[in-house]
């Protein structure tokens, strides 16, 4: 079995190369989601939908040494957002990012974030 896994594996790009820079975050949404669903919640009550992220960095548009803040950060997610769309519209810059601070009431999640 082991053998068939590493067969399927290897007929696909696997390096960082290969996909998106926040691959981990996306996995780490997805097994959130799937949490949420099994305790039979709304994956909504524990993170804000990605596409809704995205439209906020978008509208946020951070320019050179802003600082963004998150008052309930959770895991940190939303907050990352803006710093990608930073970092896809002013490449090579990474010195003159934004800034990010964020609170989170549960140490847990803080620490995730």
């Amino acid at each position: 079995m082991l053998k068939d896994l590493i067969e399927v594996i290897s007929r696909h790009r696997l390096g960082l190369k290969n996909t998106n820079a926040d691959v981990l975050g996306e996995a780490y949404e997805y097994l959130l989601r799937k949490f949420a669903e099994g305790q039979g919640q709304s994956a909504g009550e524990f993170l804000t939908p990605s596409e809704v992220g995205w439209l906020i960095a978008e509208i946020i548009d951070p320019e050179p040494y802003t600082k963004i803040y998150d008052p309930t950060c959770g895991s940190g997610r939303l907050l990352t957002k803006p710093r990608l769309v930073f970092n896809r519209k002013h490449p090579g810059e990474e010195s003159k990012a934004p800034r990010l601070f964020g609170q989170e009431l549960n140490p847990t999640t803080f620490a995730l974030a």
